[in-house]
């Protein structure tokens, strides 16, 4: 079944997207550079996805890529000391010396300004928390993908592993899906039980 990155209005067939993410060519926008990605994600599981993006990179799988950017939900206060502590996700991106931008919304004018300096290939969103607006998603080449923990069109927006095991579901899984302005209702890329 084709998947139409809504973006560009290209259709892309399974194997092909596996495809044209896969092949070493370089971004489209002249640079001469691998492809860019911005990463959005703030909790845990959102940094395991970051993770598991920096290995690829860095074994060079996906044709050739890099994470330009990491966006994450500002500092908040936790713990006894209320001490303000940065996400996850901000941690590891400090720590692999990436740059990091936390925005208050992302519809701030210096954040989407910042990204369209960037110029990214592709943004990729785990758990980030944050409503993306028309004009964010409009910005990246390819496109956004959503990492999402459920089997979509299941248990769309928050805590949907909550809500599976709240309906007694046996069976769970993650969907990739292209971000639109609705709420998980992107064209599905992959899901996996």
């Amino acid at each position: 079944m084709p998947v139409v990155a809504p973006h560009s209005r290209r259709v892309l067939s399974r194997s092909g997207c596996v495809r044209c993410m896969s092949t070493p060519a370089k971004a489209g926008s002249g640079r001469g550079e691998t492809r860019r990605i911005v990463f959005l994600g703030t909790p845990s599981v959102a940094a395991r996805s970051l993770e598991l993006l920096l290995e690829a990179s860095r074994a060079g799988e996906g044709g050739g890529f890099e994470i330009a950017a990491v966006v994450s939900q500002p500092a908040s206060r936790s713990g006894r000391k209320m001490t303000l502590t940065p996400s996850p996700v901000a941690q590891l991106a400090e720590s692999e010396g990436i740059e990091l931008l936390t925005p208050a919304s992302a519809k701030e004018e210096a954040f989407l300004s910042r990204l369209t300096e960037l110029q990214p290939d592709l943004c990729v969103t785990a758990a980030y928390g944050c409503f993306l607006p028309q004009r964010f998603l409009d910005l990246p080449r390819l496109g956004t993908l959503n990492v999402h923990p459920s089997l979509l069109p299941l248990y769309r927006g928050a805590a949907p592993l909550q809500r599976c095991l709240e309906a007694g579901d046996s069976v769970a899984g993650v969907t990739v899906a292209f971000t639109v302005l609705k709420m998980d209702a992107g064209p599905v890329l992959r899901q996996a039980p």
